[in-house]
């Protein structure tokens, strides 16, 4: 076990660095508003569900878990891990979050799925959410506000797994 853990800081290029597991690091990027930005805070649970792709170190290769996030409850949707970001893979993990039985089917309200890019998708994200009464918002400074507070979280749980 140790031998593999040394042979996957090597490959993350993080062996002399004992605060880095297995050498990953999650930066925090988002452009910079040109003006302190007023966000809207959620006022009700699955206004906004945000989604999230993590790219994670393996032995074999990148994995990229994707995972939807509602901040009025703190609570995440339906992990997925996947070997690529590919589009497919993202209407995948959105048809399987539709289909997720902890995520509310009937949401009179509606809600709003923010993603910081894939607008190329649109469309056909969209034919996804409808019947959900969903609806689509990119916006990568509101994505960044609205997910911080989960990548904090899992960087710091990754830190104390690695000690």
């Amino acid at each position: 076990m140790e031998h593999r853990r040394a042979l996957m800081k090597k490959k993350c290029g993080a062996e002399n660095d004992p605060d880095k597991p297995f050498g990953l690091t999650i930066m925090y990027f988002a452009p910079m508003p040109k003006r302190k930005e007023i966000f809207p805070s959620p006022t009700r649970p699955m206004e906004f569900v945000a989604v999230l792709v993590i790219i994670l170190p393996t032995l074999e290769g990148p994995a990229y878990l994707f995972m939807a996030y509602d901040p009025f409850r703190d609570k995440i949707f339906n992990q997925q891990v996947e070997a690529d970001d590919s589009p497919e893979s993202l209407l995948k993990f959105i048809y399987y979050l539709a289909e997720d039985p902890l995520f509310p089917t009937e949401i009179k309200e509606g809600f709003t799925l923010v993603l910081h890019k894939y607008e190329h998708l649109a469309d056909r994200m969209q034919r996804i959410l409808t019947p959900l009464n969903g609806t689509l918002l990119f916006n990568e400074v509101f994505h960044h506000h609205l997910t911080l507070p989960v990548l904090k979280h899992f960087e710091q749980f990754l830190k104390r797994r690695g000690k």
